[in-house]
Order: structure tokens, then sequence, then C-alpha cells
């Protein structure tokens, strides 16, 4: 064995650095056997996407099966970005062979201390993967990566946590807590369980999600939610808690560009596009106000600030909303961008699964139809409502990217689900008071 690494680590060696280049991920198409309705569909879907997920060799994917330890560290090396080139040559293990489509990932699994073989001199490629050897695996990764796992949950005590092997306690413990490996309704964690395809999907996607937020450095930001806007005053008849007038927004502007602030939009936000050591707000407008085209947008051209605007997609042709053409005149100037605030502005919280989920892609199909562009897909809760089974299946589901909702988020969904909270600007908003608050600033 030791003859067989030294032989490896020398070829290694000898490689030019430009071996060391990223290697592009290659997309495949998803196969059959994924029902567009599993709860592992959009798991699978992003990661056959992203081509960290690949089917086996008869074109399927056979999601209930066990996964096989060569299988699950070929995702970890495709999730790592990290170039495969450099560990082609050679083979740590007498059982792995040189040629073999995971031999490189296994050699760099085994290289960078992710994973162990299941002797001096074997590794099982082909045995399936059990749930602590797999949440071990997870914990090395993210050494490897230099990325410190999110504790998002408070420590569990599993009822079968005896059963749990002593190499792999400390690493239950820590996934479990970053919500990445999960118990049972048991209360068990069953650590000698093999894990199928799907569910390692599942846990890799946590993964993925979380290295995305790390290694883009995404940060808080200040969101800023506005809805209309008057010229001068605002009438008896309409709150000041959701209008603003010209020369309020304005000063509200030059109050944040004043404090050094640096204005984002909500796709620079999710592609960590920007620069974090500098503190940032983005404005989002809701609810599709005719007085955003007529009198923010001008503003916003003047100012050359981005505003990202959740549009009620059965109001498009009210009165005192601004309809397709003018959207599309925003978006034209680069300054604008328009997301889905839902169909009829009711609270999602209380819809049944396959309403809410029908009823979001309803607007979803509004917005891309009225707006060929590309663009992410980012939803507002209208009125900020929403449960955390509802931003499960908004997330896990149907694959919105982003959700915005209102105020702060329990510390149990901090940083989850692409949950992001929104501060409503109200007329009487002191902002630079709220930004100073929410960055603590002196």
């Amino acid at each position: 064995m030791r003859k067989r690494i030294l032989c490896f680590l020398l070829a290694l060696c000898c490689l030019p650095l430009h071996a060391f280049a990223l290697d592009p991920a290659l997309p495949a198409a998803l196969p059959s056997d994924i029902p567009d309705n599993a709860w592992y569909y959009r798991d699978v879907a992003d990661l056959f996407e992203l081509g960290i997920a690949r089917a086996r060799d008869d074109g399927m994917f056979a999601p209930l099966s066990d996964i096989t330890r060569a299988e699950f560290v070929a995702m970890l090396a495709a999730m790592s970005g990290e170039s495969m080139t450099p560990f082609s040559v050679g083979s740590s293990f007498a059982d792995v062979p040189q040629d073999s489509w995971y031999t490189a990932a296994i050699n760099w699994a085994y290289v960078g201390c992710i994973v162990n073989g299941k002797s001096s001199d074997t590794f099982a490629p082909d045995a399936p993967i059990t749930r602590e050897e797999l949440s071990a695996s997870l914990l090395r990764y993210f050494t490897h990566m230099k990325i410190k796992p999110e504790l998002r949950r408070l420590p569990r005590v599993f009822t079968d946590a005896a059963r749990i092997s002593p190499f792999a306690r400390d690493a239950v413990r820590a996934v479990s807590r970053a919500d990445i490996v999960s118990g049972y309704p048991n209360g068990s964690f069953a650590p000698h369980k093999t894990a199928s395809r799907a569910e390692a999907c599942r846990m890799v996607r946590a993964v993925y999600d979380m290295q995305k937020g790390v290694l883009s450095g995404m940060t808080d930001v200040l969101v800023l939610l506005y809805h209309n806007f008057e010229e001068t005053e605002i009438p008896p008849n309409l709150s000041p808690k959701y209008s603003t007038t010209e020369a309020k927004f304005r000063a509200d502007l030059d109050a944040l560009l004043a404090m050094g602030l640096q204005p984002i939009s909500l796709a620079q936000y999710y592609r960590g596009d920007y620069d974090k050591t500098v503190d940032s707000f983005i404005l989002n407008f809701d609810d599709g106000y005719r007085s955003n085209y007529e009198i923010a947008w001008p503003i916003l051209k003047e100012y050359g600030i981005h505003a990202d605007i959740f549009m009620t997609t059965e109001k498009f042709y009210c009165d005192n909303r601004f309809d397709p053409a003018m959207a599309r005149e925003m978006e034209a100037s680069g300054i604008v961008t328009v997301y889905s605030h839902s169909v009829k502005h009711e609270d999602m919280s209380k819809l049944d699964h396959d309403t809410l989920v029908r009823r979001l892609m309803a607007s979803q199909h509004a917005i891309t139809r009225e707006f060929p562009a590309p663009r992410d897909f980012f939803f507002a809760y209208p009125h900020g409502l929403y449960n955390e089974e509802t931003a499960h299946t908004l997330y896990r589901e149907v694959g919105v990217q982003l959700q915005l909702v209102l105020n702060n988020l329990p510390d149990e969904l901090h940083g989850k689900l692409g949950l992001v909270p929104r501060r409503n600007v109200a007329f009487d908003t002191d902002v630079a008071a709220l930004a100073r608050e929410y960055f603590r600033l002196p």
C-alpha cells in the first residue's frame, strides 16, 4: 500500500501546473426514472444540471437504490470544483482500477483526507455507504474545502446514539446540527443504515447550498421595501406605511449613499457578485404600482441604482399598476428586474400544497411570458406571510432560489431555504437610523 501511494504521489508531482485548472461541469439529461412529483426531484434535477449527479450505466438514476462509496465520492469531487486531472494517474487502492470513471475522484478524496479505505489496501468502491460513513466524509469535505458548517439546529440526542461508531460521533453531531443529515421520525439516526441515491442527493444539495454561500462570501445586506410613490404628499386615502413621496425617496437614497453603503441587486447578492467588504443595500418595490414607473424609475436612472420589482400578475392591467409594456421599458434600461409576487396577493401560508404550487407557477409563467429575458426564480411573499412548510415546498420542490419575507427570520431559518428578510420603508421611516442599527454603525 505504501509503495502504491508513493508511486501515485510521484506521478502527481510530475504533472504540469496547468493540470490543476478547474474542470468544467458537464450537465447531463435527467433520467426518465425521476418523477417530477417525487420528494427528491428538485435535489436530483439541480445536481444533474450542475454536473454533480450522474446516471448509472443503463441510463437510469435508480433513486431508491443504495449509493455506493465510489458514487458518493464522485459527487463530492464534482461539487468541489477542483481539477481531477492530477489524480487520474495511478490508484491509491488495490481494488480501484487505474482506468475507472471513479479512480481520480477516489484518489482525490483519499489524498485530501476526505475518505479512508475499508482496509489498508482496499476501498470497496461498489459497496454501499452507511449514514455514519457518509456523515464523516461530509465533515472531512468541509475541512478540506475550509468551510465551517453552519449550526442551524440545537444538538440532537438520537435514541440510538450509543450505536454510532466513535469515529463518526463528532461528524454526526456536526452535520445534524447543520441540518444536512437528519434523523428519523422515531428519534433514531440509524448510523449503520445505508443511504439511497436520492437521500445522498438531498444531503449533497444541502452541502452545495452552504458551500455556495460561504465561497461566494454572501453576507447580510439591508433589503429595503417600498410600495407606492407620490409626487408631493400622500393623499388621506392612502396609508403612509405603504407610500412615500418623491422627495423622501431621494432623501433616503442620499442618506444611504452618504453613509458609504453600496447599492446592489438581488441577482448580484445571490451570485456573490459584489464587494463584500462594503455594507450593501438592495431596493425592492412590491405590487407593481404605476408610480414605480412614473416617479421612482426616473430617480433610479438619475442615481444609477437598481431596483427589483415584485409584481402581482393578476393586476398587470389595473388602473394604478404599470402594464407589461412599461415594465419591459424599465427592464430595458438595465436597472430594473421584475419578479413574481403571486397571482392574487393572498396569504400563501394558508394554501394547501397543490394550490400553493399551482398558484406560484401560474404567476411565474405569467412573468416569463411577458418578460422573455432570462431571470432568476425569486419570489416575494404577499404581506411577508409564510411558514416553514411553505418555504420548504417553494425552495425544495418548486425551485425558488430566493424567498423574500418581512423583518427578522427565526434562528432556525436564518440562512436557510433561500429566505431573505426585508425592512418595510414607510413615509416616516428614518432610513439612516435603520441602516446604522442594522449594520451596527456608530
